[in-house]
C-alpha cells in the first residue's frame, strides 16, 4: 500500500521535472563528487 503511493509520487515527479533540471542536478552532483575526490 505504501509502495504504490511512493511509486505514484515518483511518477508524478517524473512528469513535473523537465530535462533541464535533470541535467542541472547531474551537473551539481558531478561538482560534489569532484570536490569529494579532490578534497
Amino acid at each position: 500500500m505504501v509502495l504504490t503511493i511512493i511509486l505514484s509520487m515518483i511518477e508524478r515527479s517524473k512528469i513535473c521535472v523537465n530535462e533541464m533540471s535533470f541535467w542541472n542536478m547531474r551537473k551539481f552532483l558531478g561538482i560534489i563528487m569532484e570536490r569529494l575526490v579532490n578534497g
